[in-house]
């Protein structure tokens, strides 16, 4: 009973303040407290407020304020952090992932340079590696990136591909499946891009009967079979969904590329990189693909020559856009189904296990062709690999060719066409003057380097013993340029040209060279410069004797090859292209600083 009175009166005697400041509990807690003794001191009020406030700090240090600096810093990385995932994300669902794809193929190339840079050369500035290892991990690097990137980036490693021995053997055996089916796009997207160009879907387009699965899928689109309500067989050339998006900048990425290189060498690349570039996005308008095939359709049609030998698929322009083209489809064999093609006919229009067709026949038709596109019209197709010509057996047991892909053309000028002519015929009949003539209208210095080139010649010359690196480098850099000639005068098409020649070459080589291609050629070109005045008497007999020697050197070279003592004439003719390519290699070492012994 003291214990309760003495406890009250202590409670009394504090401020309504201080009695605010406990809590609920706490007065619970007390009444439950054994009783204080009797001789206890009750502290005094003033003592008891300075205690209240003791006990308050001790249970509640004071937090450190961040210093201003740390909060900017903070700030920052939360901006940039949000900043960058939007941006990611705004490029992977709406920019197609253009800039995930040139950080991609800008760290692949500064990757590869600094690792050549690093350990190889006259002064590594890492541990040396031997060329042949760094050849191998670098070119597995590029490809992998330009599978990854796909679109554009595999459509200029084709045109890398096609280069073939002047590439170091590495990036050969990476780069030779560049021609193999592309990626392929999902159904759905197939769906959203006819829906974005028709307004409608695909069974209002084109009927139900249209296959899900691709027969075919190549860098920029993919091709389904379709019957359409009338019973017409038709292929449906779909683009990729987000070319449109990344064709552009994809090929910035080349032109920036090849800027720097020509910038860093002074050759002068830069005009042809803008002209593959915008030769390339063309390739993307289905639209102007159409407007090719029609074109080259009449031409063929208007040569007695070919019509009845080569055929170009209708297009079917009511259902063809920008992004979507619609044509005949055609049964046959690709022009690389060779054993289809030779193989026994057993008399079925169906696709037959065999055409019973010749060699030499396809290969006529396909260089009568390509010649009078360059020789004749001065309207090119660009890219004639085997899997853009179908073959047919016509009723007569001839073949026909028939030629897809119309999407890259190059026009020659008149005066261009003439002057490859020109340059073909003074190249196989030995007239010196009339390429040197050509050349320097090509803004060349020399004729040497293209006539090499095309006719396959080894151009390796003695080396001068007493120059200096720097003195070396310079040399290979001026050699390289005098190739592409001067700047603004060199015919840019060439580029193409060249390309176009390399494919018809590897198909003749495919079929163990039955036809004198570099002969077929040159008639050609003579053929298509006959009305041309200055031509004399004796220059038509000297182009002749020079075609004569050259068909002789051809059946040498197919006796020897029926007899087992050598290989196809193509075959020899690439193998000369080889030892060129090796002396190129061993040249362009020395310009990137790479020992002669390790290559």
């Amino acid at each position: 009973m003291a214990s309760h009175l003495l406890l009250k009166a202590v409670a009394s005697s504090t401020s309504p303040m201080i009695r605010r400041a406990r809590l609920p509990s706490q007065f619970q807690r007390s009444r439950l407290r054994p009783a204080l003794s009797l001789n206890c001191t009750v502290p005094a009020r003033s003592s008891l407020i300075h205690h209240v406030r003791l006990q308050s700090t001790v249970a509640e240090p004071q937090k450190k304020k961040l210093r201003w600096y740390w909060k900017l810093l903070i700030a920052l990385g939360a901006t940039i952090g949000v900043t960058a995932g939007g941006v990611l994300v705004a490029d992977r669902y709406y920019m197609g992932g253009i800039l995930t794809r040139s950080l991609r193929a800008y760290a692949t190339l500064a990757q590869v340079g600094l690792d050549y840079k690093m350990h190889s050369g006259k002064n590594p500035k890492q541990a040396r590696i031997p060329i042949d290892e760094l050849h191998d991990r670098n070119a597995k690097r590029v490809a992998d990136m330009i599978k990854t990137n796909g679109g554009m980036f595999l459509k200029i490693g084709q045109a890398i591909a096609v280069q073939g021995a002047a590439l170091p053997e590495a990036y050969q055996r990476e780069f030779k499946d560049m021609f193999d089916d592309a990626a392929q796009e999902s159904w759905s997207d197939v769906q959203a891009v006819i829906r974005e160009e028709f307004g409608a879907s695909v069974s209002e387009v084109f009927g139900d009967e249209v296959e899900r699965e691709p027969r075919a899928s190549a860098s920029i689109a993919q091709v389904h079979y379709a019957r359409l309500r009338d019973g017409r067989e038709v292929a449906i050339k779909v683009q990729k969904r987000k070319l449109a998006q990344q064709a552009s900048w994809d090929l910035w990425t080349f032109k920036v590329i090849c800027d720097l290189i020509g910038r860093t060498t002074d050759i002068p690349i830069q005009g042809i990189g803008d002209y593959i570039m915008n030769n390339i996005m063309k390739e993307t308008d289905f639209e102007n693909e159409a407007a090719n095939t029609m074109r080259i359709s009449e031409l063929v049609k208007s040569d007695p020559n070919l019509s009845a030998r080569v055929y170009i698929p209708q297009v079917y322009t009511d259902l063809t856009t920008k992004r979507v083209l619609t044509s005949e489809w055609i049964h046959g064999a690709k022009l690389w189904d060779k054993d289809i093609i030779t193989g026994q006919y057993n008399g079925s229009d169906e696709i037959p296990s065999g055409m019973g067709l010749k060699e030499v026949d396809v290969m006529t038709t396909v260089i009568d062709l390509f010649s009078s596109q360059m020789f004749k019209w001065g309207f090119v197709h660009c890219d004639p690999h085997p899997g853009n010509m179908f073959v047919r057996r016509l009723p007569s047991g001839k073949p026909q060719i028939v030629l897809i892909d119309h999407g890259l053309y190059v026009s020659l000028s008149d005066d261009l066409r003439r002057q490859y002519a020109r340059f073909w015929k003074s190249l196989l009949t030995g007239d010196k003057k009339g390429l040197d003539e050509v050349s320097a209208a090509w803004g060349m210095k020399t004729s040497d380097a293209w006539a090499d080139t095309f006719m396959s010649r080894d151009s390796k010359k003695p080396e001068p013993t007493d120059e200096t690196p720097e003195e070396r480098s310079e040399r290979l850099i001026g050699e390289a340029a005098a190739f592409f000639g001067e700047d603004g005068l060199y015919p840019r098409e060439l580029m193409f040209l060249e390309r176009n020649l390399a494919l018809v070459q590897g198909s003749n080589r495919f079929y163990d060279s039955p036809v004198n291609r570099l002969g077929m050629i040159g008639r050609s070109a003579m053929l298509n410069l006959r009305d041309d005045s200055k031509v004399t008497f004796s220059q038509a007999l000297g182009s002749q004797w020079a075609m004569f020697v050259l068909d002789a050197v051809f059946y040498l070279s197919r006796w020897r090859q029926y007899m087992g003592w050598g290989k196809g004439f193509e075959d020899e003719l690439k193998e000369a292209e080889e030892r060129m390519a090796q002396d190129m290699k061993g040249s362009m070492s020395g310009l990137w600083e790479v020992d002669k012994e390790e290559a």
